[in-house]
C-alpha cells in the first residue's frame, strides 16, 4: 500500500500558526492518489453550472376573496361593522391567545363584517359592540369566547390583528368555530359552514352487502384477530345499561350543578347510537319520553323545561341557614347553569324521538293523547320558538323536537296549530335569516309541510 505525503511548503510551521494543536482534513483522491473504495456517484447528482436546477412551484388553493362589506351569500347588510377609528392597538404586557391572525391592508369594517357572517353561517349566538371592536360568542355546545380587534402596530399599522380567546368550555369545538372565523375573516368563506359527517351505508340493502363482502378477503367470522373476540350477551348488555341509568340518576339527584350537568352529558351520550347499543338507547329513550322504567329522569327533564329548574329535593336533615344559603347558590347561577342543563334537556328529548321515530316498536310512546309529550311539550315548544332572539340554541332543539312530533302524529301536527306553531314559526325564520342560518332552514322545511 503506498503512502502519500503531503509537501513541507504546504505546511507552515507551528511556530508560525500559533496553535498548540493542528487539525488537518485529508480527502482520498485530491492529491493524486486513488479513490475511495467504493460506488462512484452518479453524475446526476453532482452540479451541473450549464444547467439550472427547476423546481416546481406548488400549487395553492384558490381562495374566494371579496372586499364587500355586504354578505357575499344573502347581500344582507352586516351584523357587525367596526370603523377603523375605534380601533387600538394591543395593550403592553399583553399576551395575543394563539388563536389570532394579522390581516394586512384591510379595512376593519370589511374583516367585522367578514366575522359576524361567519358567525352566521355556523350559527354561534352573538352579541356584537362595534364600539369596542368586540363580538361576544357562544355556541352550540355552549363553548364561550371572545373575538376582538386590535389595530397593528409599528411598520403593522395598515393592518388588523384578529383575536379570538376562549373563556369557558372544551377545547374542540373551540378550535373547529376559530379556524373558521380565522379563514372567513381572510376571505376564505369555503370553510365557514360546519363540518357535515357522512352518513354510514346501511348493510341491509343488497348494494351494500355485495360492497363488503367483495371488498373482504375472508368472512368476518374467520378473521384471526376477531375469533378471541367475545361478543356481548343480551343479560350483559341489560347489565350496562341498568348500571349507565342508574348513575344518570344518581348524578341529577346530587345538589350540585356541575355534577347536574355531567348527569344530562351523560344521558345524552346514552342516546346516542354511536356510542351505546340499540338496548341501551331504547331504555334511555323511555326513560326520557314517558318515565315508565326510570321517573328521576322524566322528572327532571319535564321540571326543566317547565320551570326551568331541577325538582326540589327532599328536605330532611337541613337546617335553616343551609336551606337559606343553598337558595341563594342557586339565584346566583340560575341564569347560567339552568340555562346549560336546559339545552341538554332539549337535546335529550331530541335524540329519544330521533330513535323513537327509526323504531316501529317504540311508537306506543306517541300513542297516548293524554301524555306529556301531547298535552304540555307542545305549548313548550311553541314558547321557546317565540323566545328564539333570547336563546337561539334552545330554539333551534325546540324546532327539531317539532319537526319529528310532527312527522310522526298527525295528532301533534293539529295540536301544534292549535298552539299557534305558525306564528312563532315566521318569528323563528325572521331570526334566522338575521342570525342562525341553521334555524332559518328548518322554519321553512317546518312551515311548509304545515302549509301541505
Amino acid at each position: 500500500m503506498s503512502q502519500h505525503h503531503v509537501p513541507e511548503e504546504a505546511v507552515p510551521p507551528l511556530s508560525q500558526v500559533g496553535l498548540k494543536f493542528r487539525s488537518v482534513s485529508y480527502q482520498p483522491g485530491e492529491l493524486g492518489g486513488p479513490s475511495p473504495i467504493g460506488i462512484k456517484p452518479p453524475s446526476m447528482l453532482g452540479k451541473s453550472p450549464c444547467m439550472p436546477i427547476s423546481i416546481p412551484r406548488p400549487q395553492f388553493k384558490r381562495i374566494n376573496k371579496t372586499n364587500s362589506v355586504l354578505d357575499p351569500i344573502s347581500n344582507n347588510v352586516p351584523l357587525w361593522t367596526v370603523a377603523k377609528s375605534v380601533l387600538t392597538e394591543v395593550p403592553e404586557g399583553y399576551t395575543v391567545t394563539r388563536t389570532s391572525r394579522f390581516i394586512p391592508d384591510t379595512d376593519p369594517s370589511i374583516i367585522s363584517s367578514r366575522v359576524s357572517n361567519a358567525l352566521k353561517q355556523r350559527s354561534v349566538q352573538t352579541e356584537y359592540c362595534s364600539r369596542k371592536a368586540k363580538a361576544i360568542c357562544m355556541n352550540a355546545e355552549m363553548i364561550k369566547y371572545h373575538v376582538q380587534l386590535y389595530r397593528g402596530k409599528g411598520s403593522r399599522s395598515d393592518g388588523v390583528v384578529v383575536e379570538i380567546r376562549r373563556l369557558d368550555g372544551s377545547g374542540r369545538s373551540f378550535f373547529q368555530d376559530s379556524k373558521a372565523i380565522l379563514n372567513a375573516a381572510e376571505g376564505d368563506y369555503d370553510s365557514c359552514q360546519p363540518r357535515q359527517i357522512k352518513k354510514r351505508s346501511s348493510y341491509g340493502t343488497c348494494d351494500a352487502r355485495q360492497v363488503v363482502q367483495s371488498s373482504l378477503r375472508r368472512p368476518v367470522s374467520e378473521i384471526s384477530s376477531l375469533k378471541k373476540c367475545k361478543l356481548s350477551t343480551h343479560e350483559e348488555e341489560k347489565k350496562a345499561t341498568a348500571e349507565g341509568i342508574d348513575v344518570v340518576t344518581r348524578l341529577l339527584q346530587d345538589p350540585y350543578f356541575d355534577t347536574n350537568v355531567m348527569g344530562m352529558r351523560a344521558l345524552c351520550s346514552l342516546l346516542n347510537t354511536q356510542n351505546a347499543c340499540t338496548h341501551t338507547v331504547s331504555e334511555a329513550s323511555k326513560a326520557v319520553l314517558c318515565g315508565s322504567n326510570n321517573p328521576v329522569i322524566f322528572n327532571s327533564i319535564a321540571s326543566l323545561l317547565e320551570r326551568g329548574t331541577l325538582p326540589r329535593r327532599g328536605e330532611c336533615g337541613s337546617s335553616s341557614s343551609t336551606e337559606t344559603k343553598k337558595q341563594a347558590e342557586e339565584e346566583k347561577v340560575d341564569g347560567e347553569c339552568y340555562g346549560e342543563l336546559r339545552n341538554l334537556a332539549l337535546v335529550a328529548v331530541s335524540s329519544a324521538l330521533a330513535f323513537v321515530e327509526k323504531s316501529e316498536h317504540n311508537r306506543y310512546l306517541l300513542s297516548d293523547e293524554k301524555s306529556w309529550l301531547m298535552t304540555t311539550l307542545i305549548p313548550i315548544l311553541v314558547k321557546i320558538l317565540d323566545e328564539v332572539e333570547s336563546d337561539p340554541h334552545c330554539a333551534y332543539h325546540a324546532l327539531m323536537i317539532v319537526k319529528k312530533l310532527c312527522s310522526m302524529s298527525d295528532a301533534v301536527k293539529s295540536l301544534a296549530c292549535e298552539s299557534g306553531v305558525h306564528r312563532s314559526l315566521v318569528v323563528a325564520n325572521s331570526f334566522g335569516r338575521q342570525r342562525c342560518e341553521k334555524i332559518a332552514m328548518e322554519s321553512s322545511d317546518l312551515m311548509k309541510s304545515f302549509e301541505g
